[in-house]
């Protein structure tokens, strides 16, 4: 017999009954499956560790290569001369550091030049009146007694001491020495104001400076600005943008405002020897000190010269 649904409203719950909840129909609820499963890790912290402990290490290999470079070859420029204060800002060592670099520029060997410019201060010409005081003569024969008659590597098949070229050069830098001396002469006791000081009242700040004819004048004037620097080195005869390269290099513990600095063929013989070619870099490994920067530097030009990269490569 079949039943139907009229039939059946006996067994239907009425609307007021409660649902026992013995009866109630059992929902399973999934968790989500986030929850129910837990997140292995990745590999990726520990990459990023390792390529974080390469790094360091990498760093810590260059602080010591950067400290032993500067302990084999990094002395202060002419601190094997006798030039007095090597260390200090003194008119002479500021002279001496530009008359290395303006010996140092042309394309001779580094050791003449060297040689050279240890005779010239020898002779005391980083002192101003010595300097104005010598004879293109006497200046000739200090050149010719280092050697500044010699070219090196790809310059001696052109020309040599025997055929006047290299004894045209040395008469041309004995000139350019005298000119030197005469330039800063000529501005003893003419006051130049700095351009943070045309405003409002003239000041008379560096006067003594220039009356002395020191030229650590020259940061002053130029508003301790690099660039300005630059420029005005630019007018001394016979030092160029190399010449000027090389004594931002040599004088940058003397000059602070100029460092840091390293002559761009330095750089790259940094990076050649693996401690990198980021200057700013490699100011932060020395501490931020001009003076290790200007010994960094020298260290750098040293190996360069002398073609020692490969003691440091590796």
């Amino acid at each position: 017999m079949v039943t139907t649904r009229s039939q059946d409203k006996s067994h239907e719950p009425h609307l007021g009954d409660k649902r026992s909840h013995s009866k109630a129909p059992s929902v399973q609820v999934d968790e989500p499956e986030m929850k129910q499963q837990r997140k292995e890790p990745t590999s990726k912290p520990s990459a990023i560790k390792e390529k974080d402990d390469t790094a360091i290490e990498s760093s810590h290999a260059g602080n010591h290569k950067i400290r032993q470079l500067i302990s084999q070859y990094g002395g202060l420029p002419l601190s094997d001369t006798d030039l007095s204060d090597p260390e200090k800002s003194t008119p002479e060592t500021a002279l001496a550091l530009l008359l290395n670099a303006m010996l140092s520029s042309p394309r001779i060997s580094h050791g003449l030049a060297a040689k050279t410019i240890t005779l010239a201060i020898k002779a005391g010409y980083h002192k101003l009146d010595v300097l104005k005081g010598s004879t293109w003569e006497e200046r000739t024969e200090v050149l010719t007694e280092g050697g500044y008659t010699h070219y090196r590597y790809e310059f001696r098949w052109r020309c040599s001491a025997s055929t006047g070229a290299g004894r045209i050069h040395r008469e041309k830098t004995a000139t350019m020495m005298g000119d030197l001396a005469q330039l800063i002469e000529d501005n003893r006791g003419q006051v130049r104001i700095p351009e943070a000081y045309t405003n409002g009242l003239v000041s008379l700040i560096n006067c003594s400076l220039i009356e002395e004819g020191d030229l650590n004048t020259i940061p002053k004037l130029a508003s301790e600005d690099p660039a300005k620097i630059r420029a005005e080195l630019k007018n001394i005869k016979g030092l160029g943008d190399v010449g000027i390269n090389i004594f931002f290099d040599t004088a940058q513990h003397i000059w602070p405002c100029i460092s840091p600095y390293i002559d761009p063929r330095s750089l790259k013989t940094a990076e050649a020897i693996g401690i990198g070619g980021d200057m700013q870099a490699l100011f932060q490994e020395v501490g931020g000190q001009p003076k290790e920067m200007c010994k960094l530097a020298a260290a750098l030009t040293m190996l360069r010269l002398d073609g020692k990269e490969k003691e440091f490569q590796g």
